[in-house]
Order: structure tokens, then C-alpha cells, then sequence
């Protein structure tokens, strides 16, 4: 997960310089054998994850987007997508609801797990992104 950094004493500007500083260093310390995840899915259910393809990233260049800048959009969208998640772990379903008809507790827990499986694939991605931005400023 992309650490996150709260305003400090020298406001906004210094908080965000924080937390280039810390998503640098979270991007610089993934394993290198790190990649996006790819295609999943499960018997018996219509959802699946395609695989991703292979990230695209930005030019960095005079006239684009600064580093800092497209870090800092990437670091966003983890935390956003990282909330979703949090957000996502209580739907994950009681067999109690579901009793009276048996397999829909299964089913369920099957969908849930599918809709888990695709945040953690654009977390991948996001992730993904950034380690190849990082890796363009070296």
C-alpha cells in the first residue's frame, strides 16, 4: 500500500513534497520481479479479470507533465482505489443471508472476490506506472 503523509507544519506544499518523497521511495523498494497482475478468473461464475496490458507511460518532457506532477496524479489514484478497497471488505457477505438458497452464499463470495481481484489489478497497474516513471528518471 502507498504510504500516506498528512499536512505537516509547513502546510500543503511541504506535505506534498512529503509525499513524493515517500512514494519514491515506496516505488524504489517494490520487488524488481514486481509486475501487474494478470488475467483471473473463476469456475462457475460470469465475472472475471482480464489480463492488463502493458502499462503506457508519459513522456517526461519540457512541455508535459513534470515527474512530481504524474507521481503525485498515480499516488492519488492508489489511495482512492486503496479507500475502495477498505470500503469494498465489509460487502464480502454473511452466509446468513443467503441460506435459504443453497450455492448463492458461494456465488456471492465468488463475486466479491472477483470485485477484490480487479481493484488490486489497477492498484497493480497504478504501481506499475510509477516504477516506470521512476525508473526514466534514473
Amino acid at each position: 500500500m502507498a504510504p500516506r503523509v498528512a499536512p505537516g507544519p509547513g502546510g500543503a506544499h511541504e506535505a506534498g513534497i512529503l509525499r513524493k518523497q515517500s512514494l519514491c521511495r515506496w516505488v524504489s523498494s517494490r520487488p524488481r520481479e514486481f509486475s501487474p497482475a494478470v488475467g483471473r478468473s473463476h469456475e462457475g461464475t460470469r465475472w472475471s479479470v482480464p489480463p492488463l496490458q502493458p502499462v503506457t507511460t508519459p513522456i517526461i518532457h519540457l512541455n508535459g507533465d513534470r515527474r512530481e506532477t504524474l507521481l503525485d496524479n498515480l499516488e492519488h489514484a492508489y489511495t482512492a482505489v486503496s479507500a475502495a478497497q477498505d470500503a469494498l471488505r465489509p460487502c464480502a457477505g454473511n452466509a446468513r443471508n443467503f441460506y435459504p438458497e443453497p450455492g448463492r452464499f458461494e456465488r456471492y463470495q465468488a463475486q466479491h472476490r472477483e470485485r477484490q481481484e480487479q481493484l488490486q489489478a489497477v492498484l497493480d497497474s497504478l504501481t506499475a506506472e510509477a516504477e516506470q516513471i521512476q525508473e526514466e528518471a534514473q
